[in-house]
Parts: C-alpha cells; structure tokens; sequence
C-alpha cells in the first residue's frame, strides 16, 4: 500500500457509546465521508457461561448512531479482557474486505489502564494498526465560521508526524472545522537543527498542499518539553502528540504518567502512533514532487485516495 492509496478506516472502541460520542464524532471527521468508521462496545465475560444480548446491545447502539447523524457500524464483542479483546477485534474488523488500518481508543479513567492501552499500543503497531488516544473537551463542536487552532507537534524521529499532520488536514475538511488554522510547531536543541528542521517544513508544507503556519522554536534549557507544549498549545482547541510507548515493560508506567502530565493543561488531546504502512513516505514526498524526471500528474499525498468516495452500500448505515 502507498500514501496515495490509503485512506482512514477507523475501529472506535467504547465503553459506553452515549458517553463516548464525541470520540466517534472524532472518528467521523478524521474518515471525512472517505472511509469507514466502526464503533465497538466491548463485553468482558464468556458467551459459553453466561447469556450475553449482543443483538440488542448492537441495535441500540446504532439507533444512538442514526440518532446522532454519525455514519458508522455499530458491533459488540465478548472478550476475556480489555488488552487482549482490543487486539484480537482490530485484527479481525472489516467490511467488504476493507480492513481497519486506525484505532481509536478514548482517555482511560485510570492510570493502570493507560499502561494497558500502551500494551494495545505496541501489540497493534506491529500488525501495521495505527493508533489514536484522545481525550476530548465536552462541548467541543464548534460553529460554522468560527475561527480554531489545531497544533501539531513535529517530532519527525519516528514519523508519527505524518499520520498528526494528516488527521489535522482531514478535520479541517469538515464544515465545522472549515475556518480553522493548522500551526505546526517543533522544538530543536541547537541553530543548525532549528534552520534544517524550518527548511524542511517550509518545502514540504506547500508541497504537499496542506494550509499550515510553521513554527520551529529554540528549546530553552531551563524549560521541560512539558512546560513548553503547556504554555505554547494552552488554548488550542486540538493538540496532536506523538506516540512511542518505550519496548520495556518498566518503562511503561513512567511513559503513562508523562502522557497525563503533558495532557493535563490541553483542551482536546490526541497522541498518535503511526504504524501504517505509509509510514514515512509523508517525509520522501518533498523529493517526489521536486525531482524533474517525476511526471507533472502526480499527486502530492495530500490529494490521497479520501479523494474517492466510498462505495455507496458503505455509507448506508444499518436499520
């Protein structure tokens, strides 16, 4: 698969679906009509054991679906538990051999669960799953015409950038989100990062055809990355941050507690882990469009395959 084929199939696991719908209402803007978005409820317990209404649960969360305009299937699923039921649903979701390729998890209420949703995390990256972590303001939607902020934050190491920067794009798609401003801010250590890092995302942001303001700051020594986002994304209505959960399980509660940390001052909140299979391409497109012998016709990845509708039997939603 390449960037230009690739658009946003997105499994949205809830634990409650009226409690969690401004999460899908996420889901549907970042698909944007383009892809297809699943809402799952999850069920721990054992269907040999105990009787389980699946049907009826799945009815009424499409009816709380339908009632809320959200095109989206609704699924519920028997799990032995969380981690393990997570993983096992995404690999197997899919419809008319369109597989979910994103994962949309909402913020845990509590800190072991975030050290759970990072196992998730890693286990579904090396499937090729992407996944988001969002923590969403109540009564966030805004009105036509009202001007918003979307920050994201360029790390670049581990390309998670390219999946924030895209999601941002795709929800200014939406008439909610029509008038508002993309700034993309990094941090460098020294001058000559700070001048590379500027040259890099001055050519790239035109030439993938993103609106987007670039902001590439010194990082002051006596100021912690946290401290920075804080203050510099405070009242930006959507922050995107990079997700890499460390490989070593003693690591991993530390890692859980600094998400919370940078969190805690933001509005709206994704962390972001790209797994896909365009991983990094986003970065190769600068040289693609700038190489004379590439043909005038191609596309910058920007103009990718969410360009296509979907098959009209894919937005019906179910009775």
């Amino acid at each position: 698969m390449t960037p230009r084929n690739w658009r946003p199939h997105i499994l949205v696991f809830v634990d409650e679906v009226e409690r969690r719908l401004d999460l899908i209402r996420f889901a549907a803007w970042f698909s944007q009509g383009r892809g297809v978005v699943t809402v799952c409820e999850l069920v721990v317990g054992d269907l040999l054991i105990e009787e389980i209404p699946i049907l009826e649960a799945q009815g009424r969360i499409q009816r709380t679906l339908d009632r809320e305009q959200l095109v989206a299937f609704g699924e519920v699923d028997v799990v032995r538990d969380i981690v393990s039921g997570i993983t096992d649903v995404a690999q197997a979701n899919g419809i008319a051999s369109l597989d979910s390729n994103t994962i949309l998890l909402g913020w845990p209420r509590d800190a072991a669960r975030t050290v759970e949703f990072l196992h998730v995390v890693r286990r579904l990256a090396r499937i090729g799953k992407s996944v988001i972590i969002g923590r969403i303001q109540p009564g966030l939607i805004p009105r036509e015409r009202q001007e918003r902020v979307i920050h994201v934050w360029w790390g670049g190491l581990k390309h998670n950038s390219d999946l924030m920067l895209l999601l941002a794009h795709l929800v200014t798609r939406n008439p909610e989100w029509r008038h508002a401003r993309i700034r993309i801010l990094s941090m460098a250590s020294n001058e000559h990062m700070k001048a590379s890092t500027e040259r890099y995302l001055e050519e790239l942001v035109p030439a993938i055809r993103i609106s987007a303001d670039v902001e590439v700051m010194m990082r002051p020594k006596d100021r912690t990355i946290r401290e920075i986002i804080n203050a510099e994304s405070a009242e930006a209505d959507i922050v995107f941050l990079g997700l890499e959960p460390p490989e070593e399980e003693a690591h991993l509660e530390a890692y859980a507690e600094r998400m919370v940390e940078l969190s805690a001052r933001l509005r709206t909140v994704f962390f972001v882990k790209n797994a896909s299979l365009f991983v990094g391409r986003l970065m190769q497109t600068v040289d693609e469009v700038a190489a004379p012998e590439e043909p005038a016709e191609r596309e910058p990845v920007a103009r990718l395959a969410w360009n296509a509708p979907v098959p009209p039997v894919l937005r019906r939603r179910r009775a």
